[in-house]
């Protein structure tokens, strides 16, 4: 069973009318099970209309929407039961936040499941651990902590709602680069803890060359090309000019080339550069 797929799928915006635009355009992408898989592609690209989608928030024009199996418009009246099986954070959820305390935002959907005040009190207590927040900040304001922190919370109100799969919809814009590598790092720690999907989009190809298994990568409309980080990024010219980039890393190793060294332009990370560079130079290389 996959994780959630989409077959066939086209969304129109304003349909019959002049403003009409077509945001994704008969796709099929298919979301495996217990990985963290990133969503890519510039602005305009179709990507956050798939993210609502997944979450039931929009209905697509047509096509069926799979998820965990089922299909999710067959019967619309269960749609808060898919709601529950993927849960959705927005870009800059923390504008979202409403509740008096941390606590009562990060309860707010486990209530809505009906749960018990202790089943709550435990997934409130733990969606906040996963996402580092310690327990003091549970009885604050959501509007008297810090940008960062109030993002944690976000995170943790949908985590609290125990969904299968996770679509978050670029979770590190604004952050600084300690900000954006913790809390990237506490998702790829839930994913692996949890053996849950999580579905990232962002348009940082060093946050999804470290923190994805697989890629997929969207441009006008329409999914691209999906594999691999290795394989996404080994086609670096498809991807240029389809607007987006590669890592840095791969840049240097794709510059390398040019120079007429030997050596692999798909890596992707520092480490696996290091090795390379050793492999290609056979010394010492500092990092």
């Amino acid at each position: 069973m996959t994780a959630a797929e989409l077959k066939n799928v086209s969304y129109i915006y304003s349909q019959n009318t002049p403003f009409m635009k077509v945001a994704v355009d008969n796709i099929n992408i298919t979301f495996e099970e217990n990985m963290t898989i990133g969503l890519i592609g510039h602005t305009g690209s179709g990507k956050s209309t798939v993210a609502q989608m997944l979450n039931g928030i929009l209905r697509p024009t047509s096509g069926d929407v799979i998820i965990r199996g089922k299909n999710m418009w067959e019967s619309p009246k269960k749609l808060k039961e898919f709601r529950y099986l993927t849960g959705l954070v927005f870009q800059y959820p923390e504008y979202q936040l409403f509740e008096e305390t941390v606590y009562k935002d990060i309860a707010f959907g486990p209530k809505n499941m009906g749960l018990a005040e202790e089943a709550i009190e435990r997934r409130v207590r733990e969606a906040a651990r996963f996402v580092g927040l310690s327990d003091s900040i549970l009885e604050k304001s959501p509007f008297d902590i810090s940008g960062g922190q109030k993002r944690r919370v976000a995170i943790a109100g949908v985590i609290a709602m125990n969904p299968k799969n996770l679509v978050l919809d670029e979770p590190a814009a604004g952050l600084d680069p300690r900000g954006r590598d913790e809390i990237l790092g506490r998702i790829r720690e839930y994913q692996q803890q949890t053996h849950s999907t999580v579905i990232m989009i962002s348009h940082s190809m060093e946050d999804m060359a470290l923190y994805c298994d697989k890629l997929v990568v969207m441009h006008e409309s329409k999914p691209i090309m999906a594999g691999t980080c290795e394989e996404v990024f080994s086609r670096a010219e498809e991807l240029e000019k389809a607007g987006l980039s590669v890592p840095q890393v791969t840049k240097l190793m794709m510059e390398l080339a040019n120079m007429g060294y030997d050596v692999n332009t798909s890596v992707y990370t520092i480490e696996e550069a290091k090795k390379e560079l050793l492999r290609v130079l056979g010394g010492e290389v500092k990092c």
